[in-house]
């Protein structure tokens, strides 16, 4: 998780870990640090699909912006 001063940009969070793991994957083939990590929310189990770690928040932003260029939007989350 988002431990020890990291900062992550999150792309998703699915339902289905096939949906996650496709984001992933088409991430990855264009070059990101992609992490697929099972979460429980509302006793349901949640697949986010996360870009990082970035050690600051600069470079977490600069981070997002190069998935929005890719053609992903996605949201910082703070350590």
């Amino acid at each position: 998780a988002a431990a020890g001063g990291d900062w992550w940009v999150q792309l998703g969070s699915f339902a289905s870990e096939q949906n996650a793991n496709g984001l992933a994957s088409r991430m990855r083939a264009r070059g990101f640090n992609i992490q697929v990590s099972k979460v429980k929310s509302g006793g349901k189990d949640l697949f986010r699909v996360r870009a990082g770690p970035e050690k600051s928040r600069e470079a977490a932003t600069a981070l997002k912006n190069r998935l929005a260029a890719a053609g992903e939007q996605g949201t910082l989350v703070a350590p």
